[in-house]
């Protein structure tokens, strides 16, 4: 019996959620550190775009400040007070310290950093799809609800036998190659 395309929503929401679970356990064992990035509500919430482009900046200024690009998984949501403001959870192993003082640098509300034990991962990825998860698909088609960075996925193996570090987002795995999968490193123009 084929399915319906309620029924393909749903099915891919709950196998992201439980990548995303594989994700938090296999790369957080002891626990992870969770900055969340909020808004000061005496100010207009900013759309969608605009929130995206302020916490992309805002990656790259904490990618800066630690000296390259720091492993983590992050999801945009809106608040749970239900006043419609964005908020951004960024899941990394960095220190609580380090933490903070690369959450300092967001500029448009008040951010906090906590950390969860391992036993909380798993209510920590239904926090992150909460929204998802409780409509069965996700608000736009063709959307991630979350995107990592640099960590490791232990259901993919590299070709050293090793599991391999990749960009994720959502399920499917992105090659990092501007060339193309398999392709070894070129100059411009010899390809």
């Amino acid at each position: 019996m084929p399915r319906t395309k309620e029924e393909w929503q749903r099915y891919n929401i709950n196998l992201s959620y439980k990548t995303l679970v594989g994700l938090l356990e296999a790369n957080f064992p002891e626990g992870a550190c969770v900055i969340t990035l909020d808004y000061w509500r005496e100010y207009p919430a900013p759309g969608k775009l605009r929130a995206k482009d302020q916490f992309v900046a805002w990656r790259r200024r904490a990618n800066v400040r630690l000296g390259g690009a720091f492993p983590h998984i992050c999801a945009m949501g809106w608040n749970e007070k239900g006043d419609r403001y964005p908020i951004h959870r960024v899941v990394t192993a960095l220190p609580v310290t380090s933490a903070a003082f690369i959450a300092g640098y967001w500029g448009y509300g008040d951010p906090k950093v906590e950390t969860v034990p391992r036993e909380g991962l798993e209510a920590l990825a239904r926090l992150m799809m909460w929204e998802a998860l409780k409509q069965g698909h996700v608000r736009e088609f063709g959307k991630h609800t979350w995107h990592s960075r640099g960590l490791v996925r232990p259901e993919r193996e590299g070709k050293n036998g090793k599991a391999e570090k990749d960009h994720h987002c959502g399920q499917y795995r992105q090659d990092n190659s501007i060339h193309g999968p398999g392709a070894e490193r070129r100059g411009a123009g010899q390809g």
